[in-house]
């Protein structure tokens, strides 16, 4: 797939799915390779076939489309307005741990958010949500849930 081709499938994507406005990023462009496609502001170099991506990978091709890297959704943040699932650390420790909770979202890849922070992908079908972050990260998360106090909670 051409350059072109992939940053105005990535735009669209992330406009359509989660009402994402990338307009202030001009200097983001989306390039694809190898099924990934990555968001960058450098220049690629002459010779692509044996340089290394620069940038962050923002989605994956997978047998359910375009699947955005938690990564990804983490750094768009505050610009995500759509297919969000708001969580209480109840229920993300719940997600974090593998299991599924029920929540009423289209079906398809969301964000995970957690007060203002957007913390990551998960999936939604049939009415429950399951989380999609790595393993490493779910343990940060868990381990971050362990240490904060709720905010209710008598101290």
């Amino acid at each position: 797939m051409c350059e072109d081709q992939a940053n105005a499938e990535a735009r669209k994507y992330f406009a359509e799915r989660f009402a994402a406005d990338l307009s202030d990023l001009v200097r983001l462009r989306f390039i694809e390779r190898g099924g990934d496609i990555w968001a960058t502001t450098a220049f690629p170099t002459l010779d692509l076939a044996f340089s290394k991506t620069p940038g962050l990978r923002a989605l994956r091709r997978t047998p359910h489309g375009l699947k955005p890297t938690s990564a990804f959704l983490t750094l768009l943040g505050p610009r995500l307005h759509r297919s969000v699932a708001s969580l209480d650390r109840d229920s993300l420790r719940q997600l974090l741990m593998g299991r599924h909770i029920e929540m009423n979202l289209t079906d398809g890849f969301i964000a995970l958010k957690l007060g203002d922070d957007i913390l990551g992908c998960g999936r939604a079908f049939g009415g429950q949500i399951t989380a999609l972050i790595p393993t490493g990260r779910r343990r940060e998360l868990l381990d971050a849930l362990d240490l904060r106090p709720a905010r209710n909670a008598n101290l």
